[in-house]
């Protein structure tokens, strides 16, 4: 081996520091592609879980809506009624009509007083 003071030491201080380092940077490298890997897969899982629960609340939000409608249809299909009345219970109730003091009420549907 060459001494420090010897012609050929120069080179050799050189490669042995290009055997330290080569590793050295290839660890480095290595750990900040694998930081980078674990962040992305990180990132992944949470779009996945807001995925889920954004599908957990549409599956409650159509789960309510075929609720209402069943109750609906079973208002529907157990109370008998004229086609033309079905529609009554779509349309938003009318507001009251106030009478003035003496007046008579209005007619019932039958043409009576109600």
């Amino acid at each position: 081996m060459t001494g420090p003071g010897e012609p050929g030491a120069a080179g050799a201080w050189l490669y042995r520091t290009a055997l330290v380092l080569i590793p050295v940077v290839g660890v480095v490298v290595l750990t900040a592609d694998i930081a980078r890997t674990r962040a992305a897969e990180a990132a992944s899982a949470e779009r996945a879980e807001d995925a889920v629960r954004a599908v957990a609340q549409l599956d409650a939000a159509r789960s309510g809506v075929e609720q209402e409608i069943v109750q609906a249809q079973a208002v529907l299909l157990h109370r008998p009624m004229p086609a033309a009345d079905a529609g009554a219970l779509l349309r938003p109730a009318l507001p009251a009509v106030r009478l003035s003091p003496g007046s008579a009420p209005p007619p019932g549907p039958d043409g009576g007083p109600r």
